[in-house]
């Protein structure tokens, strides 16, 4: 079901949107979003076709820190090199800090439950972290600053959105 709607998006917005409504005076972006992994080259390529100017890229911090202090560039530097240096599009970053349930880097206190102790899930895949937790939320900081600081000095000429 996911890619037919994607795919009718994509059809969508190429039926439906024109380059010329767009002046380079009063730039309107219209973003292509993927999560984490999903800004494929024929993914950002379609997109590209069909009429999108920008690209979301998401930083997923479950996925890229699985140990406390080790974070796994190589999939976001990959679509983002993709997105700004070969299809020259402006980059939007989604930070996600959200964990796949309690680990290394964010124990179950660190994790906001229930009463039941059930986690806080986003569709059931991962778990929201405590605000009420210290150590959780600096965690979160951390990653997030870092994000941001990798990709400023990679792309520090890069289009603000």
């Amino acid at each position: 079901m996911t890619n037919v709607l994607w795919l009718w998006s994509l059809a969508a917005a190429a039926r439906y949107s024109s380059a010329s409504a767009v002046s380079s005076d009063d730039p309107r972006y219209m973003l292509l979003g993927t999560w984490y992994g999903g800004a494929t080259q024929p993914f950002v390529d379609a997109g590209v076709a069909a009429g999108f100017n920008s690209v979301r890229v998401t930083a997923d911090w479950g996925r890229m820190e699985t140990a406390p202090g080790v974070i796994d560039w190589s999939v976001l530097d990959n679509q983002t090199a993709y997105v700004h240096d070969v299809s020259k599009l402006p980059l939007v970053f989604n930070i996600w800090c959200r964990r796949n349930g309690p680990d290394a880097v964010v124990p179950l206190a660190g994790l906001a439950v229930d009463q039941f102790g059930n986690g806080s899930t986003n569709r059931g895949s991962t778990w929201s972290i405590s605000f009420g937790n210290e150590a959780a939320v600096s965690s979160a900081l951390a990653f997030a600053k870092a994000v941001v600081e990798r990709y400023q000095q990679r792309y520090p000429d890069s289009t603000s959105i």
